[in-house]
């Protein structure tokens, strides 16, 4: 049987289950499993595909009906152009949380702080972490997150990139008091430069009515943020503070509804906030400087 012939058939049966962008899909589980680009694939449509090949893009077609994310059908995503695996026990990484690695990055060039200790909540992939201490190579992470599943994939993925010695994954509720007293101790007590997280933020209620491969197949602990969405930042805003440096960063993602009443939490506990737009104008990215002198209403 001719490539054509097994992608066409895939096509048709990804468009029978109402599957969107159903040519991309396809092209990139060819390209996957077939282990060549698309350039390639869609030039070679009038080769023979062999049985090992033809069995594996039934198999993923089969999943792609069902629904469940390319991303996890082919295990693996890019992210700040580096490839992580991925499955259903952590958060596919998205493009907008690039931007949460962007800002970081180039605060610390701008402040010259080139070898900057760092403190993630919520580490599903490893994608931030990672990305971090990659294009940053005197960084030094330490990483949170409350699913052992999750701190699995993210293990290979500091593994896959030789980062153990500036990455380390620590088991944890960031939920939790106890979980920054174990960082802040992991520092010899001296404290964050900066503190970095995508958390949860999805409204309990409004979890239904995401797309049908997020709410059936993406892990709820990662997107639950609460009923107002507003939990973790709550709890960050009370805590992060006693573990930061004197001029310490707090850099947060957020959700278009979420940014300003979360960057309000932190400007009633003592930071200056700026909202930072994402690649399509909505609000994402909240980035929090500590003040000088604390308001006389916080104590």
């Amino acid at each position: 049987m001719k490539i054509a012939d097994v992608f066409n058939s895939a096509y048709e049966e990804l468009k029978k289950a109402n599957i969107k962008n159903s040519k991309s899909l396809c092209f990139i589980l060819f390209c996957k499993i077939l282990k060549k680009d698309k350039a390639w694939v869609f030039a070679h449509f009038d080769d023979e595909i062999d049985r090992k090949h033809f069995n594996e893009i039934k198999t993923g077609v089969k999943k792609l009906s069902e629904n469940i994310p390319i991303h996890y059908v082919t295990e693996e995503k890019e992210f700040m152009s580096l490839s992580f695996h991925v499955n259903q026990s952590v958060l596919i990484p998205r493009y907008e949380t690039e931007l949460l690695v962007e800002e970081v990055i180039s605060y610390c060039k701008k402040n010259d702080l080139t070898a900057p200790d760092i403190l993630e909540l919520g580490t599903g992939s490893g994608c931030i972490c990672v990305s971090l201490a990659h294009h940053m190579e005197h960084a030094r992470v330490i990483s949170v997150e409350v699913s052992q599943d999750a701190l699995k994939i993210a293990d290979r993925n500091v593994r896959k990139y030789n980062l153990e010695n500036r990455v380390m994954l620590l088991n944890g509720d960031m939920l939790k008091e106890e979980t920054y007293s174990k960082a802040m101790q992991l520092t010899q007590n001296k404290g964050f430069d900066m503190i970095v997280s995508n958390p949860p933020y999805i409204c309990s209620g409004d979890i239904s009515g995401l797309e049908p491969e997020v709410r059936g197949h993406e892990p709820y602990i990662a997107l639950d943020g609460g009923d107002d969405g507003l939990r973790f930042y709550h709890f960050m805003s009370k805590h992060g503070p006693s573990i930061l440096k004197q001029n310490g960063r707090i850099f947060l993602e957020a959700g278009f509804d979420t940014a300003k009443p979360a960057s309000e939490i932190f400007e009633k506990c003592g930071f200056n906030t700026e909202i930072i737009k994402d690649y399509d104008g909505n609000d994402r990215i909240i980035a929090c400087r500590r003040l000088a002198v604390v308001p006389e209403s916080l104590y």
